[in-house]
Formats: structure tokens, sequence, C-alpha cells
């Protein structure tokens, strides 16, 4: 323990943790006792003493005092935590609210001004589909962690504080015993226990009055955990499978993930879209020496613009810079110009350069490779050209000269390790105003398009084909959304049958012109992105998209019957019970729901509460695709569909659009990760595809410059599971006490004779023991570990500190008893002795 406390005295936080005495507090007294501390961001509401009680009184107000994600201006009382262990019980009651009122009040515990766990009487008939109230336990951003009927009269309460368990009670009458009615646990140490009263609403708040009459906080000795834990495990090869198409992954149009990530080019606006600067050159270039430069539109070689200098002599060009450049290897340089009284071309890169004398009449491509020799500065890529009269450029490019079909080199050996078993392309919300047809043929000639998703020009570079070649560079299954939009099912049909599709169809004889004779058998496709939200160009409500999904998945299979199609679904019964709805009209004509999910977090915020929060999500998404199984079971009880759980990851606060949705993933985003893998296992009849978004940059599992590839704590996740935890999910029995902080998984592969385990300790100081008990089962003596760990919890894979988190990998001997350091995961591979 001494090393956390120390950590959090370095944060500052120590001082919310001092010595607190006991009390038991009647308020009885004129005036409120010294330990108490009014917490009220706005005003309106009050705390006063009357006859023997404090009454807490909550007005009137649009959308009521909440407590809630960004809101955090419902009224407080709060008083310090003592160190160690504690109780914390109170006598109260709603005084007075409206029958109709929505609220929630009582007893909290505070880990931070903005993260507490609630519980007391909570009446909320959009929430708890009742009228009448309730006892509730939450904690801020997890609702209906507990619920039970709600004893008459004046309410006894009791919050216990046990190490990092918090144990939430109720009696309900003075002489009867206490009651536990819920369990959490906080990896954060309490700084603050009190009353709350929260109140909310879809217009005015109804007021509330909680009255309280007694309060008290006792400090309970310490007993020293041994944190020693038995897990028997028997293999059996009869329980239900877990599918390898859980380990996908994501690509979209966006950020730096396909242009800057896996897609080789390294310039920017390479086909001269978008607007001229003041002095003629269009964004994203710069000008050399002297020339008239402007925009052409006349003639021009895609799209609808081209960068066009004249001349009077001399020589000038265009520029871009500001890359890094490898020393292990030349580059593929290439312009598409025309030109009129020109007598030299150069392209130039860092001291290497390649000359053009002869030109001739239309539109001319030069092609080069340059090798550099300046690596002191970053890259800068020229073209100039002497003569008098004009050059117009149609497109540039320069590219590594060991890229594969356009694609990383770097970057596909990497995917490779973790074996992504699909990936999911083109969106995202870029589908919805996407035109395959626009991404196929000559690739210099296929027109720029601005993405009115993100606002950010696409070269339309990474299309159809490239996707294809992609994942056969990386060895994976193609999944397509479709564009469901803007987009029409005749639009969708001719997609499949371009992939699909003979060489004597209309769509598969354009595939063969393009290189490509023999079809791609594209198995999984999308219907769309969800459609649900305001964001989605062309959105509709579930009945108006179930109608419409019903159209597309008739256009899609009238060509390719075998196909296999994923309906655009919702986390649980939200967005207007969309996933009800919707499934009712198109759940027949489809064969997965897509859910998403992405955890929120701000990096900016305590380490503390970010590792918490972000490495307890993973229960949160269990219990969200459970119930979401639930749904679809009850309106499909006799063919439910599957999950397909296309998009889901951590987002940062810090990960917007301007700078392309791009953050620094520390290690509890990796234990976030196995969280989701082991979920995803124990849920393995019930979700058989997932897709993490996304792979590369963009809340990237891979993060990416032009000379490096990192791997962040997510993707060092993927190499330890999706290789191993294919199989027969294993039933695990770990004790209660032990849930919360360790979190166990375990798939036997017959075909390999292997058993894997995974074991999360998100405890953050303290190492937890497990003796497995395996049943009718001997492993061989020799056992393969994987270990992610870092020496701080809050470590962060970056560019300069590539291996702050890695994966530590020995072979030992095979032992019944295993410790687990804090903030880590370890995968335990065994075979058969047999």
């Amino acid at each position: 323990m001494g090393w956390i406390v120390g950590f959090i005295a370095g944060l500052g936080i120590l001082g919310h943790m001092e010595q607190t005495p006991g009390f038991i507090e009647e308020f009885t007294e004129s005036r409120l006792h010294a330990r108490w501390e009014w917490r009220t961001p706005v005003q309106g509401p009050q705390a006063r003493l009357e006859a023997g009680a404090l009454v807490l009184e909550t007005p009137a107000k649009e959308g009521g005092f909440n407590h809630w994600t960004n809101a955090a201006d419902a009224p407080m009382l709060t008083t310090k935590t003592p160190l160690g262990d504690w109780d914390f019980e109170g006598r109260l009651r709603v005084k007075s609210v409206d029958p109709a009122g929505e609220y929630h009040a009582g007893l909290i515990v505070g880990f931070t001004p903005k993260q507490v766990a609630a519980w007391g009487p909570f009446q909320s008939r959009r929430f708890a589909g009742s009228d009448k109230p309730e006892l509730w336990l939450e904690r801020t951003g997890e609702a209906r962690l507990a619920r039970v009927p709600m004893p008459e009269g004046m309410l006894r309460l009791k919050i216990e504080k046990r190490g990092d368990t918090y144990q939430f009670w109720v009696k309900e009458t003075p002489e009867s015993p206490w009651r536990s009615a819920g369990r959490i646990i906080s990896l954060m140490p309490p700084q603050f226990v009190g009353v709350i009263g929260k109140t909310f609403a879809e217009g005015l708040s109804s007021p509330l009055q909680l009255e309280v009459e007694q309060l008290a906080l006792t400090p309970v000795e310490t007993q020293q955990r041994l944190n020693q834990w038995t897990v028997p495990l028997k293999v059996d090869s009869s329980t239900p499978p877990v599918s390898a198409h859980i380990y996908g992954h994501f690509i979209e149009h966006l950020g730096r993930c396909i242009q800057g990530g896996i897609w080789a080019e390294l310039l920017t606006n390479r086909k001269f879209a978008g607007n001229p600067q003041a002095n003629g050159v269009i964004e994203s270039w710069q000008p050399i020496g002297t020339a008239q430069f402007s925009s052409e539109h006349t003639q021009v070689y895609t799209g609808g613009q081209a960068q066009k200098i004249e001349l009077s002599g001399g020589s000038a060009g265009i520029a871009q810079g500001g890359f890094s450049l490898r020393n292990d290897c030349d580059y593929e340089a290439k312009l598409v110009f025309w030109s009129d009284g020109m007598t030299r071309l150069s392209l130039r890169l860092n001291g290497a350069e390649a000359l053009l004398h002869e030109f001739k009449a239309g539109w001319q491509t030069f092609q080069a490779r340059l090798k550099p020799t300046n690596f002191k500065e970053s890259g800068r890529f020229e073209i100039v050209v002497e003569g008098t009269g004009a050059l117009i450029i149609g497109c540039a490019s320069l590219m590594p000269g060991d890229h594969q079909s356009g694609f990383r080199r770097d970057v596909i050996e990497t995917v490779k390790s973790c074996a992504p078993p699909n990936l999911r392309w083109p969106g995202g919300n870029f589908v919805s105003g996407y035109d395959w047809h626009e991404g196929i043929g000559d690739r210099d000639k296929r027109p720029p398009r601005w993405d009115r998703a993100w606002g950010a020009w696409d070269m339309n570079d990474v299309g159809t084909d490239e996707f294809i070649q992609f994942c056969r560079l990386i060895q994976t299954e193609p999944y397509i959304c479709v564009n469901a939009g803007e987009g029409t099912p005749r639009m969708a049909a001719e997609w499949v049958e371009y992939c699909n599709g003979s060489a004597d169809t209309p769509m598969g004889r354009l595939r063969a012109q393009n290189g490509h004779p023999e079809p791609y058998r594209v198995r999984y496709w999308g219907t769309g992105n969800e459609m649900y939200g305001d964001w989605q160009l062309g959105h509709l409500d579930p009945v108006k998209y179930g109608l419409k999904a019903v159209e597309f998945a008739k256009a899609m299979r009238a060509v390719d019957p075998e196909i296999l199609l994923i309906l655009v679904g919702v986390e649980e019964g939200g967005w207007g019970d969309w996933n009800r709805k919707a499934l009712r009209i198109a759940g027949s004509h489809h064969d997965y729901l897509s859910v998403h999910f992405y955890q929120g977090a701000d990096a900016k915020a305590d380490p503390l509460e970010t590792y918490h929060r972000v490495v307890t999500a993973s229960s949160h998404v269990e219990r969200m695709l459970t119930r979401t199984a639930e749904i679809i079971r009850e309106v499909m009880p006799n063919q439910p569909l599957p999950i397909a759980f296309d998009e889901w990851n951590t987002w940062y606060a810090n990960a917007v659009v301007q700078n392309g949705l791009e953050q620094e993933p520390p290690l509890c985003d990796g234990l976030f990760a196995a969280g989701v893998f082991h979920a995803m296992i124990r849920l393995g009849d019930r979700v058989t595809m997932a897709n993490l978004a996304q792979l590369v940059n963009v809340l990237g599992a891979l993060r990416v410059d032009p000379t490096q590839v990192l791997k962040t704590p997510t993707y060092l996740a993927f190499e330890m599971y999706a290789p191993y935890f294919v199989g027969h999910r294993q039933t695990v029995q770990l004790p209660g006490e032990a849930q919360g902080f360790l979190d166990i998984a375990a798939v036997w592969q017959p075909d390999k004779k292997q058993l894997a385990i995974g074991i999360i300790n998100r405890s953050l100081s303290e190492t937890h023991t497990v003796k497995f008990e395996l049943q009718a089962w001997e492993p061989s003596q020799k056992v393969n570990l994987m270990r992610m760990q870092a020496e701080r919890f809050d470590a962060v894979n970056t560019m300069k500190t590539p291996n702050a988190v890695k994966i530590v990998r020995e072979s030992v001997d095979w032992r019944a008893e295993w410790q687990f350091p804090p903030h880590s995961v370890t995968v335990l591979l065994l075979s058969d002795s047999k």
C-alpha cells in the first residue's frame, strides 16, 4: 500500500485522506459543524437546520440539478473520509416531491468532485419503468448498479468501505438486521462522504426536499487482506465456441488512418483540390521562386482543378515538406503534368534530384526514384521547372520505394503479427456519402472528394480494389459497409456484383477490366452505419431504416445469396427502442445486429480517475452486450441474431476532428481491451464478430508517422489474445470477493490441445495470488507466459518511449499457484501433457 499512498501524495490527493475522527451528527445545533462542506456549483439549492434535522432543498430548474457525466451541479453536503476502512450510516427520507418528479437522493461516497456513488431513494418512470420510488445504487455514468424496494417511513442506509470494496446496506425497520443491496469496486481512494439531492427532467424539474435526521461516520480497524484465491477450471470441449472474428479491426477514410497511416503516400493534397492561397498556390503546397501561380479549371487531369505555374524565363515551382524520411530506402516520385515552353523539369528530395528534358504534347507522366542524402532536415519534395510558358500539374506522388501495392510495408508486417480475422471498411460516417464507383480504375484519374462527414478532402486513392489487396496482404477477410445513407439499393447491389460477380456480369466485367478477373468473394456486408444518429448523412428513424434495410438486403442478395448481412443496431433499448423496431422489420433479412460503443475519458483528468473509469468499463460493456442480446431474443426468440460489435474503443476528450481523432492510450486501455475480450469470450454464443475502431492513428491501436510504427497497449492486447483465445470458452468460477479486481477467462483450443488463460489484475497496488485447480486434465511441464506490464499504471507508449508498456514473454514451469502483479494482463498457454 505504501507505493500507492506515495503516488497519491505526489498528485496532491493525500490531503483529502488525512485521518478524520468518527462522529455522530444529529443536527441539533443551530449551525452546521465545521466538518461539513456545502457543495453547490450553481445558485438555488439550500441546506438548513430545522427541528433537529437537516433539510436539503433542490428547487425546480430546467433539466434539473444533476450529477451525471458532464453535468455536476447537484447539491451535496460532504465531509472528508478517514484513512482505512469505515462505515457511513444515515437516517433520512424524502420529505417533499411531486409524485411524478424525477430524483435520486441519499448517501454518497465521492472519489472526485465529479465521480460519486449514490445510494438512496430514486424515482423516474422513464428509467425505472414505474412511478413507485425505489432504492437505487448508481455511480456517475453507471446506472442501476442495484435496485431494491424502498421501505416506508424513515430510511436507514449504510455504506461500508472495506479496502477497495464498497457494500451498500438497508434496514427495513430499526429492529431488523442490515441487508446488503449491492456492491461496487473503486480503484480510486474516497475523498468524501455525505448526502446528495439530485433532480433531472426533460423539461422543468420538480422541487425536492430531503430530510436527514442523522449521519454517522465510524472508522473501522483495517484487516490484512491476503488476496489469495482458488479458481477451479475444467477443460470442456462441449462449451459454446469463441469465434476468431471477435478480434477484427476497422479502417475509415478519416484523419491519418488510411492517408498518412496504412497508405504509403507522403504528399498531402496530391491532386490539388481545395482553395488556392493568396499567392495562387493550392493548399498544402508552397511556392518556389518567382512565377504566376494560379488554380487551373479548364486544362485539368482529375477532378475540377489543377495547379498552374506561368514563367517568363528562369525557374520556379512548388514544394511540400515537414515529413520524416527513412535512410534505408529510396523513394518513388511521380508527376502528371501538361506543359508549354518548358525546357527542364526537376524533382528533388533532400539532396536527390531527377531531371527531365524531353517534353511532349498533352498530359505527360514523369516517374523517378530518389535516394535522399540529407537527413538533418525534415523531408522536402520540390517540383521545379525552367522555361518560358506554363506548367500545369494534375497530380503528384511520393512513396517509399519498398511499399507493397501502395501500402506501407512496415504497417503490413506489424498488423500481421496479431492475425486480424476481418477488416471493416470504408466507414463509419464516411460511407454514408461515398460512391464506390468513383473509387475504382486509374488512381491518378479518380477525382478527389470532399468528405462531408468529417470535413476533409479525400484523395480517393484507396478504393475497393486497394482495400481487397490490403486484406490479402495482411491475410484477413474483408467486411464492407455499404452506403445506406445517401446511397441506393441498386448502388449496393452493384457493389456486391463488382466484388463477387463473375467476369461475365456487368460489374464483374468492370472489375476484370481493372485487372482483377477473379471474384473477390466478400462475405460480410453491413447495410449502413449508425443510421440512428443525426450526424449521419441520410439518417432515419428505426422504422424507416428497417424498411430501407429490407430493400438493400433483397437487392444485394439477389446478386449473391451467400453473403452475410449486418443490420444497424444500438446499445440495449436506446434511440427510441431502435433495436426492437428495426429487428421486427428487417431482422429476418439479416445475419447480425451491429452495436457500437466508445468509453469516454479525459486525458487531462486525474490519472487515477482515468485509470479507474477505463479499466472498469469492460464490465459495463458486458452488461450492455448481455442486455442487447436479451432484446434480440425477445424480438426473435426462434432464431436470434448474433451481435457484431463492429465499433468499440476508448475515446479521450482530446481526440477531436481537428487533430484527426488521435490519442495516446495509456496502459489502462490495454486492460480495457483485454476486459472486452473476456466479456466477448463469456458471451461467445451471442457476440460472434467485433471490430476495434480504428486500426491506425484514429483512436488507433497502432500509431504511425512516416518512419515509425508504434504499438499501443490496445494493440498489445490483440497480440496476446487474437491468436490464442479461439475455440471453446471454459467456465471460470472466480470468488465473489475477487470480482472487480480480477477478471479471468479461459479458452480451450481442441486442434492445438492448448488451454489459454487470461488474467487481468486491475488493482493499482496489490498483487493477487491465484491457485488454479485443473480438473481431469494434466498440462505439460512447460507453460508459455505473456504479460503486459509497465512500471507505472499511467504509462504511455510514445515515439520516444515505444516500450514503456510492453509484453514480457517467457517459458516457465507449470505450477498450480501464480502471482499476478498490479495493473497487468497475463496470458498462460498450457499444452496437453499427452
